[in-house]
């Protein structure tokens, strides 16, 4: 029984210090105020830069952070605020009068540590209902403005007109008042919240430092870049404990890498451009700031085409392809925007045609023609020469009649016939199969009127042939 209560001693004491170690978490911005401080002050933990401090909100001019705390830097955020409209109403006894006024909400700006002036915080314009107060001409007696109609007729936009009693000179006169409605144009200012730590030493962060490369580069598609990092800490006792290597963005952008040691080297490639984010955590589990290194891929602009010379009436395909290009604008022989990389047709040429193919960076708005930063173009020419000539090419089958649009037909008795055709004035050489005459061999193998060991051509260009007639004798008349 004694070791059951004891080992449940044991739990309770260990759960307690647990649940009170949560709650006695310290603002890891500096300063001895814990996570508890803030929420019994009616602030929130939040984290500004890399590090946990409590935000409050000022509701009123003047208001600063709670007793015993301090402003941490100049992290300052906004919450949004919405300033309500609809429609308003007032009685009077010139009845009821109605108005309708916009709201609007105000942005939000996340945390940064920096003065913010008036003119920069978020804001949005609405409006809203104003009671004005006016006077009028004197009354004979107000005793005698029993019923305030006539008032009501005089000021038609009023909800209230009545007749008072006022004082001047120490005579007692009477004069009418009115009250009217009316829309006023304000601002909804969103709602400014600080960041505040106990009293004591202040967690300075960690930074953060690219050596490598030393400043943003403008690159060839598919390079590689060596970066380096490196990390310090100004605060007493305090290490470099991890790394971040991020693409995109410094805190939920793709991580590339992450470690401990420092300084650290990657190896990145570029097909398009990117930037890198390098970022490190002290002892204290605080995260610096990012540093970055934008690396722009130099966009590239290839523009040809099948062949740079066809016969009149043929045509030839247009190929472009683009780096880091967004939209292109055709001129020239041609017109029109083009996508970054695609193909198109000539169309039959009867003449020689030049395109130009101009393509932007960032849109179809150009502003000048360079290499740098900004929004830029490249601009490549390609010219379609047409010839008077065509030249034949290929083997076509035996026995064709080989035309030229508007010359003679030539007959082709086999395939050597073609090659005599070196050009054509058309568009193409054209071939129509034609019946050829039969060709009757003039020998045969082996042929008995041929003298043994002579060979002869069969005459029909497929063969020789072989003779055995016996040649050595020779007949004599008697």
């Amino acid at each position: 029984m004694n070791k059951k209560i004891a080992v449940s001693f044991l739990f309770m004491f260990a759960f307690f210090l647990s649940a009170n170690s949560t709650q006695a978490a310290l603002l890891t911005c500096g300063g001895d105020k814990t996570e508890a401080d803030c929420t019994n002050a009616g602030g929130t933990v939040v984290t500004t830069g890399s590090c946990t401090s409590c935000s409050i909100s000022i509701t009123k001019t003047g208001m600063t952070c709670p007793s015993g705390m301090t402003q941490y830097a100049n992290w300052t955020s906004f919450d949004s605020k919405t300033c309500s409209g609809g429609e308003s109403c007032n009685n009077g006894n010139c009845g009821e009068k109605c108005i309708v006024t916009t709201g609007c909400t105000s942005p939000s700006k996340d945390w940064i540590n920096s003065v913010i002036p008036k003119k920069e915080v978020p804001s949005c314009e609405y409006t809203r209902e104003v009671i004005s107060y006016g006077g009028g001409p004197s009354c004979t007696s107000c005793l005698d403005m029993v019923k305030t109609e006539p008032l009501c007729d005089q000021y038609p936009n009023a909800y209230n007109a009545y007749c008072v009693d006022e004082e001047s000179e120490g005579c007692a006169i009477s004069a009418v008042h009115t009250r009217y409605l009316s829309i006023k144009w304000d601002v909804c200012y969103a709602i400014k919240k600080i960041a505040c730590i106990g009293s004591g030493e202040i967690n300075t962060s960690p930074t953060a430092t690219i050596t490598l490369p030393v400043a943003n580069q403008t690159v060839s598609a598919n390079d590689s870049v060596i970066f380096t990092g490196t990390g310090s800490d100004n605060d007493s006792g305090d290490t470099i404990t991890g790394y971040e290597w991020r693409m995109g963005n410094c805190d939920d952008g793709t991580l590339l890498v992450s470690g401990s040691i420092v300084p650290n080297t990657q190896t990145i490639q570029f097909p398009t451009t990117k930037t890198i984010f390098f970022k490190v955590k002290d002892s204290r589990n605080v995260w610096s700031l990012c540093d970055s290194r934008t690396i722009t891929v130099a966009p590239t602009l290839n523009f040809w085409p099948d062949v740079y010379t066809v016969p009149s009436g043929a045509s030839t395909m247009l190929h472009w392809t683009t780096t880091n290009m967004a939209s292109c604008t055709a001129t020239g022989d041609w017109n029109g925007s083009k996508l970054a990389n695609n193909s198109e047709t000539t169309g039959d040429l009867t003449a020689s045609k030049t395109y130009i193919l101009e393509c932007f960076k960032d849109s179809s708005t150009k502003i000048g023609n360079n290499t740098g930063s900004g929004i830029f173009s490249i601009t490549r020419n390609v010219t379609i020469d047409v010839s008077s000539t065509y030249s034949c090419s290929g083997t076509p089958p035996g026995g064709t009649q080989i035309m030229c649009s508007g010359d003679d037909i030539v007959d082709a008795t086999n395939v050597e016939a073609w090659d005599e055709v070196s050009s054509c004035t058309s568009r193409k050489c054209e071939y129509t199969t034609v019946a050829l005459p039969v060709c009757v061999p003039k020998c045969t193998t082996p042929d008995p009127n041929t003298c043994s060991g002579t060979t002869i051509d069969n005459g029909c260009g497929t063969g020789t042939c072989t003779g055995t007639k016996d040649c050595s004798w020779r007949e004599v008349a008697p």
